[in-house]
């Protein structure tokens, strides 16, 4: 036994390749006593607890790689792949809910996020275009129900900001950041009003979430949050709201959400930090039934985790490293009789897809600010010279 194999050639099996007992036992066709002899003949230090652990560890890991290559290989060598791009089907219908009972007492609300007011990349044409098929929908729901509560949630990064990620400031139109502010509220109150003469209605609330672009170093949402009066709520990084106030009771829990992913709409960080919350909030008798986040600029509505549905929001700012672009819009909440139906308000399919191709988007961006920073200066400061 002692002859069948050297000293290099075992400490070679056990550190360089880094076999267990039992494999070298196996290659070599001795027992497990055997090669136990054998390392302490040859004075080959055996290793400890916690290297044998992380040595198990890591060939685990390099069989899952292996794995993953060998099947990754196996379904590209069955695939027939054309470079070319796919085109997106563009969904423009909207589908509001029959009502099926005699109750026609509802409440809207209406959630909007990742406009990016300020960034080259912003979306102008898709965002009016989405505010106006809103207001289609609560035209159709205004013939049909009551409304009894009217809404709105700014669901976070409503502008560009400053300092958020590497050459961000590169990337802004102007250097000073309190000019997003005043254009974001100029853009705001014409939607209000749009939206308030479409329903017949005054808003009831608006409620602002802070996003990942206006972080507290800046403080932009609570300035907004001032000019926008007595009728906005700031609700920090999340909060939850009883939306159907005054006639029921549906707990959403909003959040705009930090996570990303290129694959799905809820980034797994994000559901279990979200689902997390909503624990807690039962905890305190606090029922929630849904959640909203935003961030991913990912439009898709009822999504199911758990028991609790979710929504996430479209952004309007145009992806700047691909061609596709993740579906823009918003979300129309609609209440009625202790349900909730959520209603994906999309912009007209032709007018997001020219945009998103637009070369000069960045142009028609500063001609688009620089508009509507003058109504500003007009209309909101009075400032007519």
């Amino acid at each position: 036994m002692s002859e069948s194999i050297s000293k290099d050639e075992l400490e070679d099996l056990y550190w360089t390749k880094r076999k267990s007992i039992r494999e070298i036992s196996t290659f070599l066709k001795l027992t497990r006593g055997q090669v136990e002899h054998l390392l302490e003949k040859y004075n080959i230090p055996r290793r400890t607890v916690a290297e044998a652990a992380y040595i198990k560890s890591e060939l685990l890991k390099e069989e899952r790689i292996e794995d993953a290559k060998s099947i990754l290989e196996d379904t590209l060598n069955k695939m027939s792949i054309k470079q070319r791009e796919i085109k997106k089907i563009k969904r423009s219908h909207m589908l509001v809910p029959v009502r099926l009972n005699d109750n026609k007492d509802c409440t809207i609300t209406l959630v909007l996020s990742d406009f990016h007011i300020g960034d080259a990349n912003h979306l102008p044409d898709t965002f009016w275009s989405t505010i106006k098929n809103a207001q289609e929908v609560i035209k159709y729901i205004k013939k049909n129900y009551i409304i009894k509560g009217l809404y709105i949630e700014l669901n976070g990064d409503l502008v560009a900001g400053r300092n958020v990620y590497k050459f961000q400031e590169l990337r802004n139109l102007l250097s000073r950041g309190h000019w997003q502010v005043f254009l974001c509220e100029y853009i705001l109150k014409k939607v209000f009003e749009d939206i308030e003469e479409t329903a017949g209605r005054k808003i009831d609330r608006i409620y602002m979430i802070r996003g990942t672009h206006e972080n507290l170093d800046n403080n932009f949402i609570l300035y907004l949050k001032r000019l926008l009066g007595s009728k906005a709520r700031y609700l920090s990084h999340e909060g939850v709201v009883n939306i159907a106030d005054p006639i029921g009771e549906y707990n959403v829990l909003f959040t705009h959400g930090l996570s990303y992913s290129e694959s799905c709409p809820v980034p797994p960080k994000l559901q279990r930090d979200c689902l997390d919350s909503v624990a807690k909030y039962r905890s305190m008798n606090i029922n929630v039934e849904r959640i909203c986040t935003s961030h991913t600029h990912w439009l898709c509505v009822s999504l199911l985790f758990n028991d609790v549905a979710w929504d996430v929001t479209g952004g309007f700012q145009k992806w700047e490293y691909t061609l596709s672009n993740r579906p823009s819009g918003g979300i129309l909440y609609l209440y009625n009789n202790n349900e909730v139906s959520a209603i994906p308000i999309r912009p007209d399919p032709e007018i997001e897809d020219m945009e998103d191709h637009e070369v000069g988007l960045e142009y028609k961006n500063l001609v688009y600010y620089g508009n509507f920073l003058l109504k500003h200066l007009k209309e909101i400061e009075g400032i007519n010279k």
